[in-house]
């Protein structure tokens, strides 16, 4: 009870305005400062003592997971969740929670470089498969036509792509007919140098 009265302000000590304190403008950058100073203490103004933020114990999180590093580690050399984290000094289930959201994307390492090594006759594949689906009759009524032969074409060029082929239509003839002219000016500008 005493210490509730010792909180208490009493407004007859103050000067009053209109039954209200009135301090100084110097008064009032003082009273904040000493608020300021009492909160950053861990002490409010009324007298309560409350923890504050120096006075909290840190709390410590666990080291960030380079994530384009640990994708790296897994699909390139090919190293285990655990390995990962041995490598990075951090734990198991950092490594994991870091790489998650690839999770759909991240296969083992094995079927991607059996992948690697088979892409091609696997685009034929697919190519094929589009292509089966174009000529169906019950699919072309239910989808759009447009579409799957978008598909087919988007798998055809990258089939050619993994064959080391061209996906545009060059006009050789035009190209070589290019060539010869520029040589010809070659030859014509060597010779003017030579004589001038």
């Amino acid at each position: 009870m005493g210490d509730t009265m010792a909180r208490k302000i009493t407004i007859d000590k103050l000067p009053k305005t209109n039954g209200l304190p009135t301090f100084t403008e110097e008064e009032k950058k003082e009273k904040k400062k000493e608020y300021n100073r009492k909160w950053l203490a861990g002490k409010r103004t009324d007298g309560i003592h409350t923890k504050s933020a120096r006075t909290r114990p840190l709390q410590t999180r666990p080291p960030k997971v380079d994530v384009s590093v640990a994708l790296r580690l897994r699909l390139v050399n090919k190293l285990t969740y655990q390995d990962i984290a041995d490598k990075l000094g951090v734990c198991k289930q950092s490594v994991h929670t870091a790489i998650k959201r690839f999770e759909a994307l991240i296969r083992e390492p094995e079927e991607i470089e059996a992948y690697r090594k088979s892409k091609a006759d696997l685009l034929d594949s697919a190519e094929l498969m589009m292509l089966e689906k174009i000529s169906d009759g019950e699919t072309i009524a239910k989808a759009s036509l447009n579409n799957a032969a978008y598909t087919f074409s988007q798998l055809h060029q990258a089939g050619r792509l993994e064959r080391g082929r061209s996906t545009a239509n060059i006009d050789v003839k035009h190209t070589m007919e290019e060539i010869q002219v520029l040589e010809a000016e070659y030859v014509e500008l060597q010779k003017q140098l030579a004589d001038g």
